[in-house]
């Protein structure tokens, strides 16, 4: 572990991430609580047509943004820690504007081309009402992606938690059990996002106004020489995000061309549950990128390496628990949020969660190429997965159906994370990976036969008392034994000791 005031940064990543991971879980519950809603009623193909139309407008708001709102997460504090109040005003400014420009430009491309777009690409007319529809949602989408970044760049996780994850999928259940309750069709599910959207970027706005920040860069013209800078770094990351975006968001999309909307909902009901294996990580990331650009803003390289392993060896260990639980009972999460229609979706949950699992334990190497202003790289791995990923997708797809979606999801994933280890051992000379990872994956794997082969002999009930057996009797393990909860622990207290003697 680190010196003392090195730990006073694990304590303050570990209290970000843990009020976003509060925060995520919270809006994940939402996430799935919004899907089921319309799922139940809607049944798969409702919830294919619904899919295509946020799939669509999620990639298209996604480009529009062009990578600013990870721009703005690096530099905010960067020109903080340099006081550099002009060079964020200058980046603030030009990213929000150019931003809003290039969404209004693509939401007017959308809404002519709905038409072409449903009968030529999707072969379904019943996706021209939610394409149109969805269109209008694309500037508010691309301002509240580039909102959340400035947030993030401020390090206002509690923010991010209540404004992203709480108060936009809130809005959203609300008008969409407006919108089933007056029996209209699934297209004007969009209403809930008119709604949401809008709520959310005030809320963050009204936040922004409250800090210290704003009223330093009032005071200052924006210095010219940080746009250009600003848009170097962010110049890589707009095609890294177009590449990310195709592996994220192309199978639903190449299902919708190949397959009927129904089968875009079976897969649309398992993704979610998959994702959930990346939370940890994911909670981690939104709070270390600011963290780790001060610290290495600070010329302190080596600890931000080894920031890099711990986080990555704790990831780790707090997902393996999550993936056995999903990977073991995923017909019965499918059965108990969705119903019998979608019982086909358990098995893509089974492909699926493989991949996002090795994902969630390969380390924040992304968001460490950031730090170190190596943007290029987070390009070379989105292009690499999206690449293969689209390749994969018209190859299988056709051939295997939603399983081939599946897998080539999962094979992706994979590729992306070896090539990650491998970037990140050559240029940035880290490699999380030691023997700890490789015992704790046999006991994954492990584990997997186990409860494989002894699920013939016990009724479900059983085997979930079982396995919470399991849960726990490894986590008491991890936290007892790990030399990073260990560590916090010592930090927590050492801060403790600081403040009070300062009020004596």
């Amino acid at each position: 572990m680190p010196g003392h005031e090195y730990g006073k940064r694990y304590v303050e990543i570990f209290k970000g991430s843990g009020i976003v991971l509060f925060g995520t879980l919270a809006g994940y519950v939402l996430t799935y609580l919004f899907k089921m809603i319309n799922g139940r009623y809607f049944g798969p193909s409702g919830l294919g047509i619904l899919a295509i139309g946020i799939s669509t407008m999620t990639v298209l708001s996604s480009l529009s943004v062009l990578g600013l709102n990870e721009g703005v997460g690096r530099f905010i504090p960067f020109f903080q820690e340099k006081k550099d109040y002009a060079g964020t005003r200058a980046i603030l400014t030009f990213g929000a504007t150019l931003s809003l420009a290039m969404a209004l430009l693509v939401s007017i491309a959308v809404f002519i081309n709905a038409p072409r777009l449903a009968h030529d690409f999707f072969k379904n007319p019943a996706t021209e009402g939610i394409l149109r529809l969805f269109s209008i949602v694309i500037p508010f989408q691309a301002f509240f992606i580039f909102s959340t970044g400035v947030m993030r760049g401020m390090k206002k996780m509690a923010s991010i938690a209540i404004g992203k994850d709480i108060l936009t999928w809130g809005v959203k259940i609300l008008a969409a059990l407006v919108v089933i309750s007056m029996a209209l069709p699934v297209e004007y599910i969009a209403a809930a996002f008119y709604c949401a959207l809008p709520l959310s970027v005030l809320y963050f706005f009204y936040i922004f106004k409250k800090d210290a920040l704003y009223r330093e860069i009032k005071q200052v013209k924006p210095r010219k020489g940080a746009r250009l800078e600003f848009f170097k770094f962010s110049m890589p990351l707009i095609f890294s995000n177009l590449a990310q975006l195709l592996r994220k968001q192309t199978d639903v999309l190449v299902i919708g061309f190949f397959l009927p909307a129904s089968a875009v909902g079976l897969y649309y009901a398992a993704l979610p549950f998959a994702m959930t294996l990346t939370l940890f990580l994911f909670s981690i990331n939104r709070i270390l990128l600011p963290v780790a650009s001060e610290i290495i803003g600070q010329g302190e390289i080596k600890y931000a390496r080894q920031l890099f392993k711990d986080f990555a060896l704790l990831s780790f260990q707090m997902t393996l628990p999550l993936f056995l639980f999903i990977f073991i009972f995923a017909d019965d999460i499918i059965l108990i949020v969705y119903g019998k229609e979608f019982i086909q979706a358990g098995l893509l949950l089974k492909i699926l969660c493989a991949g996002f699992f090795i994902n969630s334990i390969s380390g924040s190497f992304g968001e460490f190429f950031k730090a170190f202003n190596k943007s290029y790289l987070v390009l070379y791995l989105s292009l690499g997965g999206g690449l293969l990923n689209i390749l994969l997708m018209l190859f299988l797809v056709p051939k295997w159906g939603i399983k081939g979606a599946a897998l080539s999801a999962t094979l992706s994933l994979v590729f992306m994370v070896l090539l990650g280890l491998v970037l990140s051992q050559l240029i940035l000379k880290i490699n999380p990976f030691g023997t700890r990872y490789f015992i704790m994956i046999a006991a994954a794997v492990l584990g997997c036969i186990l409860f494989s082969v002894i699920e013939n002999y016990f009724n479900r009930l059983l085997l979930l008392a079982l396995f919470l057996v399991f849960a726990s009797v490894y986590g008491l393990f991890i936290f007892k034994s790990n030399a990073f909860f260990v560590g916090l622990l010592k930090a927590k207290r050492n801060v403790f000791h600081e403040k009070k003697v300062d009020t004596h």
